[in-house]
């Protein structure tokens, strides 16, 4: 590195922290460290060298040297003189507590927000913003409010935990959304809130990932795959679907399979997916009502019940349209219509399966007793 880009950069981080006390107030070691490191396009990395000590469950413990106030994060994305001396590489911060609120509610970020293995208590705030790309890898947070929020690139919540769930209503990510490994928890309403989301790549909620409360996707549109092998989608109010991906049209497949299992009901009616519906191996749980709902589904490819595939409780694909060369899998299936304690467990279920394939129309009505295998 020249001595030129040294001097410009100790200048800027010079000049950004003289900014942030006059504008802030009394800075934390951290936060200096903060404002030092977005000046010179580093990384502002607080975490201990033991990894026990990382732990955003026990970010509580953490002393001040690992404190941050969102007012902090809030200021670089919003103070027009900051914003000029933070380089393309953007904000990047490890391991550290993020006090109060972060607020950016309609702002225009014009570099990427980076906060991996932190904790942020009070959640974060980007309704109808805009930002380059957002990634919170790691970290634990409160609510995550990105209503109408607009991405260049990703979003990133990979092992995020958020308790009161994530909002993308009407969110417009040109990259990808992955949240594989994390835990979305809401007792109050969706846990992951995904209605009329726009998704130019592909969605991943696999890899262990974790939804305690409703996990929304109607009306959303997908560029690439919605991928939920290992996932695990749990219903708090039975009144509500566990995944709702009514009227999606997905440009790729969408995989409930593998390790997928909802507790609570799979509703896909009107989907319009250009690839293959695979519920290979997954569990579908819903033994009062209806596990899966496929009506009026359009799939170009297969629809692939099979390997172990399992529903307790009804499975619905009346008026389902499949391309050319389609296939309907179904062996090696489990479907408990009722179970014992169920007022209908003395009783026959009936399902009707009406599929439209290409030119041909097929009627299936199958009549099914409590456990039927095929």
């Amino acid at each position: 590195m020249s001595s030129d880009r040294v001097n410009a950069g100790t200048n800027n981080s010079s000049e950004l922290l003289k900014l942030a006390k006059e504008d802030v107030g009394n800075l934390t070691k951290a936060e200096e460290r903060l404002f030092e490191a977005v000046a010179n396009g580093e990384i502002a990395n607080r975490s201990d060298k033991r990894k026990e000590n990382n732990d955003p469950n026990n970010a509580g413990k953490w002393g001040n040297e690992r404190v941050i106030r969102g007012r902090c994060i809030q200021w670089l994305c919003t103070d027009k003189e900051a914003m000029e001396l933070v380089t393309h590489k953007g904000i990047h911060v490890i391991g550290v507590r993020i006090d109060g609120d972060i607020g950016l509610r309609f702002e225009n970020i014009t570099f990427p927000l980076i906060i991996q293995e932190c904790a942020i208590l009070s959640g974060i705030d980007l309704r109808h913003a805009e930002i380059q790309m957002l990634s919170l890898v790691g970290t634990h947070t409160g609510i995550i409010r990105a209503d109408g929020l607009k991405v260049d690139g990703s979003i990133l919540l990979r092992n995020v935990r958020a308790v009161g769930g994530v909002c993308l209503v009407g969110a417009t990510i040109g990259g990808q959304l992955s949240c594989k490994g994390g835990e979305f928890i809401n007792r109050k309403g969706p846990a992951l809130n995904c209605n009329s989301v726009k998704v130019s790549q592909s969605i991943y909620l696999d890899g262990g990932f974790k939804a305690k409360g409703e996990v929304d996707f109607v009306s959303a549109t997908i560029g690439g795959e919605l991928e939920c092998r290992s996932g695990e989608f749990i219903a708090i109010d039975h009144n509500e679907p566990a995944l709702n991906i009514d009227g999606l049209k997905i440009m790729g497949s969408v995989f409930l399979c593998y390790g997928f299992k909802a507790n609570g009901e799979v509703n896909l009616r009107g989907a319009d997916i250009e690839g293959q519906l695979s519920c290979k191996g997954g569990k579908f749980i819903e033994p009062n009502g209806k596990a899966l709902i496929c009506d009026s589904v359009k799939v170009e490819e297969s629809i692939l019940l099979s390997d172990g595939f399992k529903a307790e409780g009804e499975v619905y694909l009346t008026g389902a349209t499949i391309g050319d060369n389609w296939v309907v899998e179904m062996h090696n299936l489990l479907i408990l219509t009722a179970m014992p304690s169920s007022p209908m467990s003395s009783k026959l279920s009936v399902m009707f399966f009406w599929m439209k394939a290409s030119r041909h129309k097929v009627k299936y009505v199958c009549i099914l007793q409590q456990s039927v295998e095929i």
